[in-house]
């Protein structure tokens, strides 16, 4: 908006910036520059590879990724199908509902918890699933003996096979993150917690009883999916042959857009008013209000950044790469690039500079001011500096 009502006004413009340890001091004059729309920044963020995210990571920063998007996944998009669905309901909408939602919904109503010590055990469950489970689903499909194709193992740098983790309600880390997930989890669905705190400012004895409750969690013992098994070979085979023949792995489309399972032609309309029926049964029989969460960087008694700390150094515990500190995470998760005073004084020492160049090539004419004719391109200087 501001460039445009430049251009409008034949207004020369000074746009200083900076991120980190980088600057810059661009100096826009009309009739003899581009204007500041006139270019783009580069887009640096190409995305983490899926198979990297869901099961390389060569790096614990991926391990930060992992987890962004598993809180976002628990607390953010599940709950969100969930109320939009109450909503509906409670209003009396005659808006139709796409099958998977209603789906998903039921599947998240039925796993509503009821108390606090409901909220542990989804912590716990979360832990099984996450550092246990999927681990030794990985390592069935690729044991540490397996190669590829070509008769190379497969497990070479940067892929690192990854070690099951078994839950110690005395390790601080596994502690961390069963009660950040349950906190998490009691805000979501409104349940009182200990002492009625806010999740990152849960006393250290609710806590440990909190980790110690967890420890007595029955959990399901672990069984070899077949399905999973094959998503995760074809996964990894569609990387890998597009990595061969140099091309960009496709992204991968979100939950909500995959294809379900085609159902037949006379069926589907029945399907959807009978999972209508079990819905509305199961929202009066819960009574449950659900309460979406987006993540939040800035407020750390929410307990946002602790899950994802705790479930980062999980993650990279459990593929043997180096712990990142609670404020890294923060800074990772949260895009946040401090300002360095160094930057800042540079940037304002050009800006300064070049405004007095460009107030001496201004002139009054009646009410407005107008630059001279003829202003010499070479005497204005803009500044891009790390």
């Amino acid at each position: 908006f501001m460039d445009g009502r430049c251009v409008t006004t034949r207004t020369a413009l000074l746009e200083p910036g900076t991120l980190g340890p980088k600057g810059h001091m661009q100096v826009i004059i009309p009739d003899l520059t581009e204007n500041y729309a006139a270019q783009e920044d580069p887009d640096e963020d190409q995305g983490i590879p899926v198979c990297t995210l869901k099961m390389f990571p060569e790096e614990t920063l991926h391990c930060v990724e992992w987890a962004l998007s598993e809180f976002k996944a628990l607390f953010e998009d599940q709950p969100q199908i969930l109320e939009n669905e109450l909503l509906k309901h409670a209003a009396s909408s005659s808006e139709p509902s796409e099958p998977k939602n209603l789906r998903a919904s039921l599947e998240l109503l039925g796993e509503a918890p009821r108390s606090w010590e409901d909220c542990v055990a989804f912590g716990r469950n979360s832990f099984q699933k996450f550092f246990h489970n999927a681990p030794r689903q990985l390592l069935h499909v690729y044991p540490t003996s397996a190669v590829t194709k070509d008769g190379k193992p497969f497990w070479t740098l940067p892929k690192r096979p990854p070690t099951p983790l078994e839950y110690d309600p005395n390790d601080p880390l596994c502690a961390a993150f069963v009660v950040a997930a349950a906190a998490l989890r009691a805000v979501e669905f409104g349940i009182s917690m200990p002492d009625g705190v806010l999740p990152g400012t849960m006393p250290e004895t609710a806590k440990a009883a909190a980790a110690a409750l967890a420890g007595e969690c029955a959990v399901e013992a672990f069984v070899m999916d077949a399905k999973v098994a094959e998503e995760i070979a074809a996964s990894v085979e569609k990387e890998a042959a597009t990595a061969a023949d140099g091309t960009e792995p496709e992204p991968e489309p979100e939950p909500e857009e995959l294809d379900p399972e085609p159902e037949p032609e006379l069926e589907s309309e029945e399907s959807g008013q009978e999972l209508k029926a079990r819905f509305v049964k199961a929202a009066q029989a819960a009574g449950a209000a659900v309460s979406p969460q987006t993540f939040e960087k800035d407020e750390d008694a929410n307990g946002h950044v602790d899950f994802l700390h705790a479930a980062a150094n999980l993650r990279a515990r459990s593929y043997g790469l180096p712990p990142m500190d609670w404020i890294d995470v923060k800074l990772k998760a949260g895009r946040i690039i401090p300002a360095l005073v160094t930057t800042t004084a540079l940037v304002s020492g050009l800006l300064c500079v070049e405004l007095v160049k460009v107030l001496g090539h201004q002139r009054r004419i009646g009410d407005e001011t107008v630059a001279k004719a003829g202003w010499p391109v070479d005497r204005f200087k803009s500044t891009f500096l790390n």
